[in-house]
């Protein structure tokens, strides 16, 4: 609405016929609740239609659209006690792929697999030893093992644009898989 007053502003005072208005980003990616983007849209829809029909609209949903186009799999490489916590240290960490944590504050989900029934309270932590690389605290896990897996989820937005070496601790690899292809192979692979 302010913009849309801006806009109307110019082409009154100066007679500037302004033709483009980027909205911006903002629009949230599901880290930890689902997001109905319909709803949360529906000011920015309504605020449009008051513009004139011949401004341009352009938006940045960058994080909303790339969030769930990439899922980290990180191994535990470390355990420890302190504190009556199990501390897992995991080869990535803030400032690897998750370093959303700090730049985003981002919260990302996190998914690991086990038989076992039994949850204790555990902290996850990066591979640097430096303070600030925990990806969670307080968290209830059941028991795991050096070698076993943690998935993180919706690793899409800005994950890698600010991961670093720091303490020669390398960043993450990549592996790109067209999901169109392996549900093609998996298709052919049942009607063989």
């Amino acid at each position: 609405n302010r913009c849309n007053e801006i806009i109307q502003q110019a082409q009154t005072e100066s007679g500037k016929l302004l033709s483009v208005l980027d909205i911006g980003g903002g629009f949230p990616a599901d880290y930890s609740e689902q997001i109905d983007i319909s709803r949360f849209c529906q000011p920015i829809n309504e605020a449009l239609q008051q513009l004139p029909d011949h401004i341009q609209v352009i938006a940045e949903p960058g994080r909303y659209i790339s969030a769930a186009a990439m899922t980290s799999i990180s191994r535990i490489v470390g355990k420890a006690r302190r504190n009556d916590k199990t501390w897992y240290y995991i080869d990535d960490g803030v400032y690897g792929s998750f370093s959303g944590m700090i730049y985003d504050h981002a919260q990302y989900p996190l998914t690991v697999y086990s038989d076992i029934p039994e949850l204790e309270e555990a902290v996850i932590a990066g591979p640097t030893c430096d303070s600030i690389d925990v990806i969670a605290k307080d968290i209830l896990l059941p028991p795991l093992n050096i070698g076993d897996l943690i998935i993180g989820e919706q690793m899409g937005a800005y994950t890698s644009a600010s991961a670093t070496d720091f303490n020669l601790a390398k960043r993450a690899e990549f592996i790109v898989i067209n999901r169109g292809d392996i549900a093609e192979k998996e298709h052919q692979t049942i009607s063989a």
